[in-house]
C-alpha cells in the first residue's frame, strides 16, 4: 500500500513541475537589435545594407506548466524596402519577407550546409529559394540562424555578405 501511495505522489510530482522549452543555443543568433550589415553586388559592386531593427524574446506560459520561449527578430533592407521577419521557437525558425502589404514566407528549404564568404566559414546555412517567382523577393537567400542573412541573389545579381 505504502509503494501504490509513494507511486501516486511521485507521478503528481512529475507533473505539477513546470517545464521549460528553450530555443536551442544552436539557433540562438548573435545579432542584436541596431546591428547593420553590409552586402556587395557581385555584378555592379553596389553596396546593400540590412538593419536590425527588433530583437525580442518572449515566454509564453501554458497553464502555468509549460513554458514556451519564442524569439522575434525583424531586418530591413534599407535599399530595397524589404522587410525580413525571422520567428524562432525551440530548434526551429520560420522566414517571411514582407513588402508594401504583401507577405511572402521561405517553405522551401534545402538541407543544413556549410559556407565559406570571404573568407570566413559558417555552419548550419540553409539555402531558402523563391520557388513562386514572387516579384522583389529574393530568389535564393543564404540563411544562418545565427549570424543571419549571408548571402542573396535577385534577378540573377548575387548580394555577399561583407560586413556584419
Amino acid at each position: 500500500m505504502r509503494c501504490a501511495v509513494l507511486i501516486v505522489f511521485a507521478i503528481m510530482f512529475l507533473y505539477s513541475c513546470e517545464h521549460y522549452y528553450d530555443i536551442s543555443k544552436s539557433i540562438d543568433p548573435e545579432f542584436n537589435a541596431g546591428d547593420v550589415f553590409f552586402y556587395e553586388s557581385n555584378l555592379t559592386a553596389a553596396i546593400d545594407t540590412m538593419y536590425v531593427m527588433k530583437k525580442k524574446y518572449e515566454v509564453e506560459d501554458s497553464d502555468k506548466t509549460y513554458h514556451y520561449e519564442s524569439l522575434s527578430c525583424v531586418i530591413i533592407n534599407m535599399n530595397k524596402n524589404i522587410k525580413y521577419e525571422i520567428q524562432y521557437s525551440g530548434n526551429d525558425f520560420s522566414l517571411y519577407v514582407i513588402e508594401g502589404e504583401n507577405v511572402f514566407m521561405y517553405d522551401e528549404y534545402d538541407s543544413c550546409l556549410d559556407l565559406t564568404l570571404n573568407g570566413a566559414k559558417y555552419k548550419n546555412v540553409f539555402l531558402l529559394t523563391n520557388a513562386d517567382n514572387i516579384i522583389n523577393v529574393p530568389d535564393t537567400l543564404f540563411f544562418s540562424p545565427k549570424k543571419g542573412i549571408l548571402k542573396y541573389s535577385v534577378d540573377n545579381e548575387k548580394y555577399n555578405l561583407i560586413k556584419e
